[in-house]
């Protein structure tokens, strides 16, 4: 069964690179929901099927679509933060540290995302926990691909921590 799942996904991604364009051209999204750019989930697939096969078709192609920027915030529309410490993980090139690195700069306290007076940091009021969650998620992955792991598991567990309550009222 896992052999005929890979071969969908194969097939899934030589349709996607083939026939580029958002979901949300061809899928009403109300103007909620709407998909930005291709970019990151063209990376996203490509990493995970060099991951399972290790063809180097699929790292090629990670390559090509991979954004070094600061993430903006992780979520259904966005795995920038994702693609960066799979692709560290898969190469290990020290190169794709500083591109974490950046986006955590911007989501550590003193960086760009604001935090609220007990700790979350806020990056929008829809569904403000979603994206300190999802970051906080990102950073213990970093972490234990060794990347600044004291200092991204505690920001991590504040995040977590505050989303369970701990923030009080």
């Amino acid at each position: 069964y896992a052999d005929t799942l890979l071969d969908h996904a194969k097939t899934l991604w030589d349709f996607g690179i083939k026939n580029q364009g958002k979901y949300s051209q061809s899928v009403p999204a109300g103007g909620f929901y709407e998909s930005y750019n291709v970019t990151d989930e063209n990376c996203w697939g490509s990493l995970w099927l060099y991951k399972v096969t290790g063809e180097q078709k699929y790292l090629d192609e990670a390559k090509k679509w991979y954004d070094p920027a600061p993430d903006w915030g992780m979520s259904w529309d966005d795995v920038i933060i994702g693609n960066q410490v799979l692709m560290y993980n898969l190469t290990g090139d020290s190169q794709y540290i500083a591109n974490i690195e950046g986006t955590f700069n911007d989501w550590m306290p003193g960086g760009s995302v604001p935090y609220t007076p007990k700790g979350l940091a806020y990056r929008l009021q829809w569904g403000s926990l979603r994206y300190a969650s999802n970051m906080a998620a990102a950073a213990l992955l970093a972490a234990e691909s060794g990347v600044h792991p004291d200092e991204y598991r505690k920001w991590a567990q504040c995040q977590i921590q505050y989303a369970l309550g701990d923030g009080g009222r």
